[in-house]
């Protein structure tokens, strides 16, 4: 399959043509490297940051302490 078929015919003409996969081209593995960071560090921290020590109570939270005393 080409990759005018794949991609259409305006994004193939940019694309270089190395005849490699994308781990055998040293700048695209250490690229695909780097992210993993932010991947793992979202899929272990929680994307929208729900359980992040850095945030502040809230008055709903600092009520809902005071009445389990």
């Amino acid at each position: 399959m080409k990759d005018a078929d794949i991609v259409g015919h305006a994004i193939a003409e940019v694309l270089p043509q190395t005849g490699k996969y994308w781990f055998q081209i040293p700048h695209l593995r250490r690229l695909n490297l780097i992210l993993l960071v932010p991947l793992l560090s979202s899929a272990v921290a929680g994307y929208d940051g729900k359980y992040s020590f850095a945030t502040a109570p809230t008055q709903m939270n600092v009520a809902d302490t005071q009445q389990a005393r």
